[in-house]
């Protein structure tokens, strides 16, 4: 990701890997979303921000925002989103 958006902290959600005969196989599309908050995790900074990145076989029939509030809500922001000053 810091080809795209620069050194930046990234989570990698863990994909649930497809079992089949013969092997094994992810989620055919990968996603990557930059996240910015406007509540720092500590008082002092301005905001916080973390990259976070998922394979999921994504339904084109629901709404991408959705989509995307979905996958990542269950992140624990304060371990592992960084803080940062304007």
């Amino acid at each position: 990701m810091n080809k795209i958006w620069g050194v930046r902290k990234t989570h990698l959600i863990d994909p649930s890997v497809k079992k089949f005969e013969g092997g094994e196989s992810l989620p055919r599309c990968e996603f990557a979303a930059w996240l910015v908050s406007e509540d720092p995790i500590n008082e002092e900074s301005h905001g916080s921000e973390l990259v976070v990145v998922w394979f999921s076989d994504y339904d084109l029939s629901s709404p991408l925002v959705d989509f995307i509030s979905e996958s990542v809500r269950d992140i624990n922001w304060d371990a592992l989103a960084q803080d940062f000053f304007y």
